[in-house]
């Protein structure tokens, strides 16, 4: 027994190498553990947000709802009941009267005095036209004079063409430089924002703004921007300011004129024509 003990015990007492990566191993699971039940936690707190998600937008579409079907321009004031309960008052008057005239309406007309009353008011209209002077039947007997311009325009031989009236379009300014090569605009639209490469009219503003830049090396004002493309000053506003702030367009404010945009002439090279 004794060698049977003795022989076991070194077996027992003997030591790896992976012996010492149990404590960090199981530092690590301990740590996963902790991880997985803070993700369940930010699952939780997902879950909540959507239920609020969607009980928040039902609030919203209630109260846009009620924003369409009642609108309050103003608060009521005394005057606006006063004037609500008057017109309440007409209707039921309105509404009143007619129900004692559809009361009061005879349901079977007998129809010997309505022929009576006719020809009564015939014959007096016939004894009143008789009686009238001999002047006033031949005045409405004479025929209504017809002007000859209106009957010779009624001829289908005459028919006359009304004149084009042709629009005055305003002259384009002409630039004594030319850009050399042209400037690409597309490029320039796509280095800036996505409201202006997307079709719209941002798009449609930002490109005839640009075109008409590229036709001028020295340059327009903002005045002149507007009369060149046909565009409201806002809209020139808004697509030269973007520009200036991408600095694909610079700006020059002389003393006594007014702010001229141009491109720059260092990347934008221009020669005469």
């Amino acid at each position: 027994m004794s060698s049977q003990h003795h022989n076991t015990s070194p077996h027992e007492n003997e030591h790896t190498v992976f012996d010492t990566l149990i404590p960090p191993i199981e530092k690590l699971s301990d740590c996963f553990n902790g991880l997985h039940r803070q993700f369940d936690k930010l699952k939780q707190v997902n879950d909540n947000l959507v239920e609020f998600n969607d009980s928040f937008s039902a609030f919203l579409f209630g109260l846009a709802a009620n924003d369409t079907t009642v609108k309050w321009r103003s608060l009521t004031t005394e005057s606006d009941i006063t004037k609500h309960k008057k017109y309440l008052n007409q209707l039921h008057t309105h509404e009143a009267t007619k129900a004692v005239q559809v009361v009061t309406q005879p349901t079977h007309p007998s129809p010997l005095p309505t022929t009576t009353h006719t020809t009564t008011a015939a014959t007096a209209t016939t004894t009143s036209a008789t009686a009238l002077p001999s002047s006033s039947t031949s005045a409405t007997a004479l025929p209504r004079p017809v002007h000859k311009r209106n009957a010779i325009a009624n001829l289908p031989g005459n028919t006359r063409k009304k004149p084009k009236t042709v629009k005055e379009i305003p002259k384009q300014l002409v630039s004594n430089r030319r850009f050399e090569p042209k400037v690409n605009v597309k490029n320039i639209i796509n280095r800036l924002p996505i409201k202006y490469q997307d079709r719209g009219p941002p798009n449609e503003h930002m490109s005839s703004v640009l075109k008409i830049l590229g036709l001028h090396p020295e340059g327009l004002t903002a005045r002149k921007l507007s009369s060149e493309t046909r565009l409201a000053q806002r809209f020139i506003t808004d697509c030269i300011n973007t520009l200036v702030f991408r600095k694909e367009v610079i700006k020059i404010q002389e003393q006594g004129e007014y702010a001229r945009y141009l491109f720059d002439p260092a990347r934008f090279p221009s020669v005469p024509k």
